[in-house]
């Protein structure tokens, strides 16, 4: 029976119909995945203030005083506040969609030009992909824009080498400047992705033979570098990633810079498996570029979780290449004018599922929401209020100055010029700060605070008093119940 289902599988070849169909397929799976992340709040909250009050340079939303701020991701800021403020959380959810349509068309067409046309493994290799993308890092933050243009980026290099033209380098100064502007903290990345390129024609015997020239890439290079100086911060942007980056409690801090857990992320560790079973499969004709570009992203998912872009976008590469003769060659794959029909179909499918009232997590579903309507009605909006590094940043969207938020590097001396507030923090939670040094030092009028705190353990020994209490599930970790507190100092 199973060799049968093979033999079927090997004669199958999918009609044009079904192509759009299984490409679809991922794009459902955003209903269940899609979530507000914690991040999103300071992002639109900044991209209103750069909109209303100019380009920052002076840290606005804390009780800090005169910190230096580069908002190191204005552009995203501003895309996801306009959105947010025209069309609410519809208009970033539209947003994710286009985008993965647009991350999709990029992965099958990438696929199909290094496997030669093989439509059956470009589908497999797309579909995978692009949902440990979706179940891993896929979310209301600039990723969705890092992981477009880092694509773009692979397959027009791949295309100048296949086609031995120029021209196709164009593009590639045009991704790096947006992606300075988008996410800044990711755009160096831009420029390490072209070193397997220069590497990849090492000649070696272990290694296939490459032919291609390097001085365009060279000239590419050079151009991306002066190409990002168009930015409202100049060069501080491009030193964003330098200043902010290797810092040991930010790693500890932030979840996405943490090492990878291999049972929230099993999936991920089974593909590693099978990537480098590919290579052995395919020893006899390994390409150096895609090997490098195996190995240093291996190197930065094991590192920390925010890898797994990197690792899984260049995973296409190797396996498009490792396993393309091991599929047979089928009729003419998705043209480009079979793209419109494919969008047009998905626009009209999601826009029925709004109709019936597809629920999507909305700002008032949100725990916080409750706290500060709560504060809304007993307090005022000047405040000093403690927040904690997960719960500051929708406490500024809401108008109150709070002692941190999420921006882990803007609390880093070397960034602000002023105070290590992240390292104060992160001594608070340690236990290596006493908590009624830290309270006697800031006099908060209000904490909020939850049950994944220390502070929340010793807040009973304090002159603060109770005032409001909530539970809820913590939606980024496995449903997890947490207790919200409101504290108010007698």
């Amino acid at each position: 029976m199973i060799k049968r289902f093979f033999q079927r599988y090997k004669k199958w070849t999918p009609t044009k119909g079904i192509r759009i169909f299984l490409l679809f397929i991922p794009i459902l799976l955003l209903f269940l995945t899609f979530k507000i992340d914690n991040d999103f709040w300071f992002l639109i909250n900044t991209g209103k203030t750069i909109l209303t009050k100019g380009f920052i340079t002076i840290e606005p939303f804390t009780i800090h005083q005169g910190l230096t701020f580069i908002p190191q991701q204005w552009l995203t800021d501003i895309i996801f506040y306009l959105l947010y403020s025209k069309f609410n959380i519809y208009g970033i959810f539209f947003l994710l969609v286009i985008i993965n349509i647009l991350i999709i068309f990029i992965m099958y067409k990438l696929c199909l030009l290094i496997t030669n046309k093989k439509i059956k493994l470009s589908l497999f290799i797309t579909i995978i992909t692009d949902i440990i993308l979706e179940i891993s890092i896929f979310t209301t933050r600039p990723q969705i824009f890092d992981i477009l243009l880092l694509l773009l980026e692979l397959y027009l290099l791949e295309l100048y080498i296949k086609n031995n033209n120029s021209k196709y380098l164009i593009g590639l100064p045009i991704i790096s400047l947006l992606l300075l502007n988008l996410h800044a903290s990711i755009w160096p990345i831009s420029l390490v992705f072209l070193i397997p390129y220069f590497l990849g024609k090492i000649k070696s015997k272990y290694f296939e033979k490459e032919n291609y020239k390097l001085i365009p890439l060279l000239i590419t290079f050079i151009i991306m570098l002066l190409i990002t100086l168009i930015n409202p911060y100049k060069l501080e942007l491009q030193k964003y990633f330098f200043n902010s980056y290797g810092i040991s409690y930010i790693n500890s801090l932030v979840g996405e810079m943490q090492a990878i857990d291999i049972s929230r992320c099993l999936i991920v560790f089974v593909y590693i498996i099978i990537i480098y079973l590919t290579y052995y499969l395919n020893h006899d004709k390994i390409k150096l570029r895609y090997l490098l570009l195996t190995l240093g992203t291996t190197f930065l998912l094991l590192e920390h979780y925010k890898g797994i872009l990197f690792f899984s976008i260049t995973s296409i590469l190797s396996l498009s290449y490792n396993l393309k003769d091991y599929f047979k060659q089928e009729k003419s794959p998705l043209k480009i004018k079979y793209l419109t029909p494919c969008i047009v179909i998905i626009i009209i499918t999601l826009f029925s599922l709004f109709i019936v009232n597809i629920k999507l997590e909305k700002e008032e579903d949100m725990p916080l929401y409750k706290l500060a309507n709560y504060l809304d009605k007993n307090t005022s909006k000047d405040i000093k209020l403690y927040a904690s590094y997960n719960n500051g940043s929708y406490l500024e969207y809401r108008g109150y100055k709070t002692y941190l938020d999420p921006r882990a590097e803007v609390f880093l001396k070397k960034n602000n010029q002023k105070y290590d507030i992240l390292l104060e923090y992160y001594n608070l939670e340690s236990g290596i700060l006493n908590y009624q040094d830290f309270l006697d030092k800031y006099k908060f009028d209000y904490l909020v605070i939850d049950s994944r705190e220390l502070l929340y353990t010793y807040i009973k020994d304090t002159n603060y008093e109770l005032v409001y209490e909530y539970q809820d599930k913590d939606i980024f970790n496995r449903g997890k119940l947490i207790t919200y507190q409101v504290y108010k100092r007698g």
